[in-house]
């Protein structure tokens, strides 16, 4: 259920050395602040999307969330890969053309998860409480 959010963290903790050399680490960061509240309804919408790998409708209206985002940031090419393994979950695939880039930058997340067992994983992240956070936080209903 972390999705794509922390895969995107990631990438980007990864990637702020190459940033901090330019102004585009301080571009991110206001943006950031500027939008944090929008960011975190997003993602709430988004996490309280069901994720459930046996469960094609679910994971279809996951795919669908993801191709409108991506679609509302202006990256080209979005589009529905279907597997050919029954059952398998689609894959999102976009493309942000960077003029004069020297690099590909892949971003890979799972948007399939698996229920929790509770029973054996006394650990799990309750994701009411989540959600109750992440409310006080943006402007969640």
């Amino acid at each position: 259920m972390i999705k794509i959010f922390f895969s995107a963290t990631l990438a980007l903790g990864l990637s702020l050395p190459a940033l901090s050399q330019s102004a585009s680490l301080a571009k991110l960061v206001e943006y950031s602040q500027q939008n944090s509240r929008e960011i975190i309804n997003r993602f709430a919408k988004f996490l309280a999307l069901p994720n459930v790998a046996a469960d094609p409708v679910a994971l279809q209206k996951n795919a669908d969330f993801i191709m409108e985002m991506m679609n509302k940031r202006a990256i080209s090419k979005v589009q529905l890969l279907t597997p050919a393994t029954a059952g398998a979950a689609p894959a999102v695939h976009g493309e942000a053309i960077v003029p004069g880039a020297t690099k590909t930058l892949i971003f890979y997340t799972h948007y399939d998860g698996q229920p929790v067992n509770r029973a054996q994983s006394p650990m799990a992240i309750n994701s009411t409480l989540i959600m109750e956070d992440l409310k006080e936080i943006g402007d969640i209903r």
